[in-house]
């Protein structure tokens, strides 16, 4: 060290001494640097969390590591930074979005440069906004529709039958904001939603529907008996539903809203028949499942809109329909109120009307007839909106199975008499038969008799001992407590009821009557038997009572008066348990046949029996010429569990009768006798009956659609597709029902109807394909949904018998009619129209010749003005010719130009739609605008067809001989 004068090495204290010069040996001194740049360093993201994984190469001369993150655009905070040994670390980060993240290694020395990798972590989207689903009435088509998010790339829907699973076939992902699904079958059915992206899907939307049947539902405006129009009354028709025991008619005015989706509308009280409203002037009629119309009367003029919904015997919707009519407007209200229905209970008689009545009017009266007439003037009546109740109060009384009716007079020597609210007087011109409901007796929901029963009314009376079990020779007794003494007749049969052991095949059992006549307790008893059991207990089964040909009336009504069978159920009682004893022998519960398989099944699961021979069974059945005979069996016995399955060699059709099965146990060898686990053997049997299960249901039509010149029908079932024949043998009938008022041609007709051969017909499985409708040499087909419905009724019954449609059993297909009044009516189905509105295929010209091809058949008679046409020719329009410039054929529609179009040229039309005579279908549709359709061109592009001849000579006589 030389000492610097100027600014030497001092003491830092004490005066400032300076360091005197030194010299010494020298000394090495290691400074380091900081590390480099980090290599390889790369982040990950896991989908839906705000993790983001680093990992980087080790780096030589780093003691540590820094990282720190930000939001793209934002500050690195304080708290976004960490420092790490490891060449990897997850960080959580605050928020989705863009990210970047930073590392650099670090020593003593401090830190190196810095290097950046983004990331970018993306959130599921949300609950989707707006779900709804809507179902294709009278198909098994969903449409579900939803507000698009906007983080979402996709959306998956699933959906189940309520109270089912979610089944991975019942799926579909779409990317649009809509969807149409097609579930199962009819019932009420649960859509679910969620949207997803890269980052995983979001939270479930759900919605539940009614997926019914169509019904044909038609409003018109109703007609007095002179045909006059009767102001603010509609018609309503429909055709009947299998299975309906009532219909709920429900209508409101035209732009009043409706209930909230997948609400029920406001029930009537009244269990068939009445009029009742939901509080919002939704109004509605319920009447039985045997109506097929009713008129209804509104408040105001305008138009209306009804919904009609077949219901079961539960109350569950199987069937709807909605539609409108417009009433006339600014008409007087001149409608006589009219009698609708009626019933009557002993003494009390209640009518109700088409619409409300003033409750201050009571005047007139009415003329009942109970096996005679009565007609009482002064009967106090009360009025209670349109129902009106009588209570005669012991002067006629109805007795359960006579017939009812009565009529409403309103007699000259009275001033006033039963009317509506504008004052229109009862129309008294008609009789009515009234619904006798006098009470019957019942079994009556009893809560006071005794413990044993609950609010079923039906008991299991019975002890089954402290082992709660029942075994072979005890008794099971039931008892039903009815709302009534009651007389019981056991001359020409006992009646009894169903109770039901478990396994269910085979294990329903008659329990009969056996006590309690006179009393409101009948007492049914069932003696347990060898090869019983049921270890869930025993059941009752609903509505299983009958008469047999007994009878039970009550005790009070001179044997006039039946009851009531129907009764509620119970289910399996565990404190009512059968056992079989280990010793008992396995006992034949059943026989069934199907075609060529014989089903035996018997009281408990078999032991295998591998050398069991189909001689030790032997079967007859009785043709139907009456003669009986024995049926060979073929191949091996097959057991499994409790049933021994055997093949014959001929089947059993279902004209044969008698159908009986034996069992002769084998006298030696122990593989080839029918025995249960524990090695009991079946005893011998004789004779024993076989139920002949052959299938003679036929297929019936469920729905059907229609699309331009093809028909699909769907059936019941899955039908011979060898069955059908082609076009030749197959019949039609097609009805197309147009809006009035139409000015074209036979469309301002209101109905045109047809039968039809179509040109081809293809069956595959329940799908039936009918292809060209033909209707006196002109082609037919239908078009979009403008104004028109399709109805079909398939009558191939003038077709051979081996070439009508069939099912797999050779059932033909059912062509049912049904009973309107006193007319027989050939019952037709509602078609859903999928034809699109008519709209041209392609256009094309050639030369002064543009010709629109349409993918319908047009109307030749509806035929457009030039002026409805726009041509242009690069861009410039040029003018159609001056004569019959636009000629409609076929599918054809040919526009004439002024002058012809030159090779090459770009040529477009346009086509606005005018008021009168506008392009149309053959079925009055309407083809709907076109802008700068482009046309291609065909001119000069090689030679074409100018004319068509036949030019040989057919001689004098105009014809052709063989050769």
């Amino acid at each position: 060290y030389a000492r610097d004068e100027a600014t030497p090495l001092q003491r830092a204290a004490g005066g400032g001494d300076a360091a005197p010069a030194f010299t010494g040996p020298a000394v090495a001194v290691s400074l380091p640097d900081p590390p480099g740049e980090p290599e390889n360093f790369a982040v990950n993201v896991v989908s839906g969390q705000l993790d983001i994984s680093a990992a980087w190469d080790a780096l030589d001369g780093a003691t540590s590591y820094k990282l720190r993150w930000r939001q793209a655009g934002g500050e690195f905070a304080a708290g976004n930074a960490i420092t790490t040994a490891d060449t990897n670390k997850t960080i959580t980060v605050s928020g989705y979005g863009e990210w970047e993240v930073r590392l650099q290694g670090c020593n003593d020395a401090g830190c190196g440069p810095e290097v950046e990798q983004e990331a970018t972590l993306l959130e599921p989207p949300g609950a989707p906004e707006n779900f709804a689903v809507s179902p294709v009435l009278g198909k098994l088509d969903l449409l579900a529709t939803w507000d698009a998010l906007s983080s979402a790339t996709s959306y998956q829907l699933r959906w189940r039958q309520a109270g089912g699973e979610f089944e991975a076939a019942n799926a579909i992902t779409v990317t649009g904001d809509a969807a149409v699904i097609t579930v199962s079958g009819y019932g009420q059915w649960e859509v679910r939603l969620q949207g997803c992206n890269d980052a995983g899907c979001g939270p479930e939307a759900s919605q539940t529907v009614d997926v019914a049947l169509a019904l044909n539902l038609e409003l018109s405006q109703a007609r007095d008996d002179d045909g006059n129009v009767r102001p603010r009354t509609i018609t309503a028709t429909w055709d009947p539903v299998p299975g309906a025991a009532s219909y709920t008619l429900t209508w409101r005015p035209v732009g009043q809203p409706s209930q909230a989706p997948g609400q029920q509308p406001g029930r009537s009280t009244r269990q068939s028949g009445g009029e009742g409203t939901n509080g919002e002037g939704e109004s509605q009629f319920t009447v039985s499942g045997d109506w097929m119309g009713i008129d209804f009367t509104v408040l105001d003029d305008g138009e209306y809109r009804a919904q009609l919904q077949a219901n079961d015997e539960d109350d569950e919707v199987i069937a709807q329909d909605d539609a409108s009519v417009n009433q006339d407007p600014n008409q007087a209200d001149t409608t006589p109120p009219r009698m609708v229905r009626g019933e009557i209970d002993g003494s009390v008689m209640t009518i109700y009307f088409s619409e409300p009545l003033d409750e201050n009017a009571t005047g007139g009266y009415f003329c009942t007839y109970v096996q005679t007439w009565h007609c009482k003037s002064n009967i106090e009546m009360e009025i209670n909106g349109s129902k009106v109740t009588v209570d005669y109060q012991g002067i006629l009384r109805a007795t359960e199975g006579l017939y009812v009716a009565t009529g409403y007079q309103i007699g000259s020597s009275h001033s006033t008499s039963l009317r509506d609210l504008a004052g229109n007087k009862v129309w008294d011109a008609r009789y009515l038969r009234l619904n006798n409901i006098t009470g019957r007796p019942f079994v009556h929901p009893v809560r006071t008799v005794s413990a044993l029963f609950g609010p079923s009314g039906v008991a299991i009376s019975s002890d089954a001992g402290a082992d709660r079990t029942y075994v072979n020779g005890d008794t099971v007794r039931v008892t039903l407590a009815f709302s009534e003494a009651v007389d019981v007749d056991t001359t020409n049969g006992t009646p009894r009821l169903k109770i039901d052991l478990d396994p269910a095949e085979g294990g329903e059992k008659w329990a009969d009557f056996t006590g309690g006549d006179g009393t409101r307790m009948l007492e049914f008893a069932y003696t347990v038997a060898a090869g019983d059991h049921s270890t869930e207990g025993v059941a009752v089964l609903q509505d299983t009572l009958e008469l047999n040909g007994g009878t039970i009336r009550s005790a009070s009504a001179s044997g006039v008066e039946d009851a009531r069978l129907r009764h509620e159920g119970l289910d399996h009682d565990p404190v009512h348990k059968v056992v079989t004893p280990t010793t008992a022998a396995p006992t034949l519960f059943s026989a069934s046949v199907t075609e060529s398989t014989l089903t035996l099944t018997f009281s408990e699961p078999l032991g295998a029996a591998p050398s069991l021979a189909n001689t030790a069974f032997t079967m007859k059945k009785t043709p139907q010429n009456g003669v009986e005979k024995t049926t060979s069996l073929s191949g091996t016995p097959a057991i499994s569990g409790a049933t021994v399955t055997l093949t014959l060699a001929n089947p059993v059709l279902d004209t044969d009768a008698g159908v009986m099965v034996s069992y002769e146990k084998p006298t030696s060898g122990t593989a080839n006798r029918l025995v249960d686990a524990a090695g009991n053997e079946a005893a011998s049997f004789t004779d024993e009956p076989v139920t002949n299960t052959r299938d003679t249901t036929k297929p019936r039509m469920v729905r059907g659609e229609i699309d331009g010149d093809t028909i699909t029908l769907f059936f019941s079932e899955p039908l011979d597709e060898n069955s059908g024949g082609g076009g030749d043998y197959y019949r039609l009938t097609l009805h197309y029902y147009f809006s009035s008022g139409n000015p074209h041609g036979y469309c301002g007709e209101n109905k045109v109807g047809f039968t039809t051969e179509p040109r081809e017909v293809y069956v595959k499985g329940d799908t039936v394909v009918v292809v060209g409708l033909q209707e006196s040499g002109r082609w037919r087909a239908a078009a979009g949904q403008q104004n028109f419905n399709n109805f079909l009724y398939i009558a191939d019954t003038t077709a051979p018998a081996d070439q009508r449609l069939r099912d797999l059993s050779g059932n033909h297909v059912s062509t049912p009619k049904v009973w309107s009044g006193d007319i027989l009516q050939t019952r037709f189905m509602l078609l859903d129209n999928v034809t699109e509105l008519p709209s041209p295929e392609r256009a094309t010209v050639d030369g002064d010749r543009l010709t629109l091809t349409f993918d319908a058949p047009m109307d030749g008679s509806s035929k457009p003005a030039a002026s409805a046409f726009t041509v242009k020719v690069g861009n410039s329009a040029v003018n159609l010719a001056s004569a019959s410039p636009v000629r409609v054929n076929g599918r054809n529609v040919t526009l004439t130009l002024a002058a012809a179009v030159a090779q090459g040229d770009s040529v477009t039309v346009t086509y606005t739609k005018p008021s009168g005579s506008p392009l149309q279908n053959v079925v009055c549709e309407d083809a709907p605008g076109f802008t700068d359709e482009p046309v291609t061109n065909l001119t000069g592009t090689g030679p074409t067809v100018s004319t068509v001849a036949i030019t040989s000579d057919a001689g004098d006589d105009d014809t052709y001989g063989i050769g």
